[in-house]
């Protein structure tokens, strides 16, 4: 697994707290109520000076209900950027596609203010990158393990 989409992310990842006034080109493709059923953190990276206060996560969201947009799952695999777990109570879910296949969670500070991505939007940037070779299977294992738990910025 590699690093280098977190800073990127840590720009956008107050996406875990988006505007889309302070990010006009932000849309969802999905948004679903949904009840997170497992939530498996990727570990703190350390960074030498630096202060990292969200990271990415894997998020189970058990759907009970699709608001806006196609969505024919009951269940869905998410990352999101947090500094802790989410309630484990139902609530709207903004999902954007991302570069590997999966979604990423967008946690807006108005919903209601982000729009529904048009039909030929680009997937956003996965908040996690996969290593040569491996698939997200591969890489949930490993957090489920905990082999990954408090990283350093070396390690990557």
């Amino acid at each position: 697994m590699k690093w280098e989409a977190f800073t990127s992310l840590m720009a956008l990842a107050f996406a875990s707290n988006v505007s889309a006034r302070d990010y006009p080109d932000i849309c969802f493709d999905r948004k679903i109520v949904a009840t997170p059923t497992a939530q498996i953190s990727t570990g703190i990276l350390k960074i030498d000076g630096a202060f990292v206060l969200s990271w990415p996560w894997i998020v189970d969201l058990q759907e009970s209900v699709v608001v806006d947009g196609e969505f024919q799952r009951r269940t869905v695999t998410a990352l999101a950027v947090l500094h802790g777990e989410i309630p484990n109570s139902p609530q709207t879910f903004l999902l954007r596609e991302n570069d590997i296949g999966g979604y990423n969670l967008l946690r807006a500070i108005n919903p209601e203010a982000v729009p529904l991505c048009s039909s030929d939007a680009v997937p956003m940037r996965a908040y996690l990158t996969l290593a040569d070779g491996e698939t997200f299977g591969d890489l949930r294992a490993r957090f489920e393990a905990g082999s990954m738990a408090d990283r350093d910025e070396s390690e990557n």
